[in-house]
C-alpha cells in the first residue's frame, strides 16, 4: 500500500524534493529536509562551505466555506527555514559576503517555488499542479520577522530565515452538506 500523507506533510515532501532537484541551480548549494520540528542546536548548523540547511516544515491548513455553493476553499502552507552560522573563517567575525549570498539563494528559492506547479497525489485529499498564493515572512509559530533574525544574527552569526508558503488545494472539491 503507498504511503498517505496528511495534506500539509505531503505538500512539505513534494517543495523539499524540489528544492533538492534544483539544489545544483542556485547560488548556494542546499540540503533540504523534511522535518517536524527545527530544532537549533549549534552544532546542527552548517558552517560556510557547507551546504545551506533548508527545512521544510509542514504547516498550517485551512478549510473555509465559500458562498452560496458551499464550497470549502482549503489552502496548505509549509515552513521554509534556511540556516546557516556565517561566522567568517578568516577573521572570526560575520561574514558580509555570506549574508549577500543567502539572501540571493532565498530569493531563489522563492522564484522557484512561485514558478513551480507542484502536485500532491500521495495527500489523504489528492491535489495537482498548485502554486503558491502567497508568501510570508513570518516564523514557525507565526510571527511577523523580516526576511533573517537580526537577534540570532547578532548574538550567535546564524543566519535564520523562516518564512510560510501558502498554497491553495487545486482539483479538490468539497461541499459543506
Amino acid at each position: 500500500m503507498p504511503t498517505i500523507y496528511g495534506q500539509s506533510d505531503a505538500l512539505a515532501v513534494a517543495v523539499t524534493a524540489l528544492i533538492n532537484q534544483y539544489s545544483g541551480a542556485f547560488i548556494l548549494p542546499v540540503t533540504a529536509q523534511r522535518l517536524f520540528v527545527s530544532k537549533l542546536g549549534i552544532g546542527d548548523i552548517p558552517a560556510i562551505g557547507s551546504n545551506v540547511s533548508v527545512r521544510v516544515i509542514p504547516g498550517a491548513e485551512h478549510a473555509d466555506l465559500q458562498g452560496l455553493n458551499q464550497v470549502y476553499d482549503d489552502t496548505y502552507t509549509v515552513a521554509i527555514v534556511i540556516l546557516q552560522n556565517v561566522t567568517d573563517v578568516a577573521n572570526g567575525g560575520l561574514s558580509e559576503a555570506q549574508m549577500q549570498l543567502l539572501l540571493q539563494l532565498r530569493s531563489q528559492i522563492f522564484e522557484l517555488l512561485c514558478m513551480t506547479k507542484i502536485s500532491c497525489t500521495a495527500a489523504v485529499h489528492p491535489f495537482c499542479d498548485t502554486m503558491p498564493k502567497g508568501v510570508r515572512s513570518k516564523g514557525l509559530m507565526g510571527e511577523e520577522t523580516g526576511v533573517y533574525d537580526l537577534a540570532r544574527l547578532e548574538s550567535d552569526n546564524v543566519f535564520y530565515s523562516a518564512s510560510q508558503v501558502i498554497y491553495p488545494a487545486v482539483g479538490i472539491v468539497r461541499r459543506a452538506t
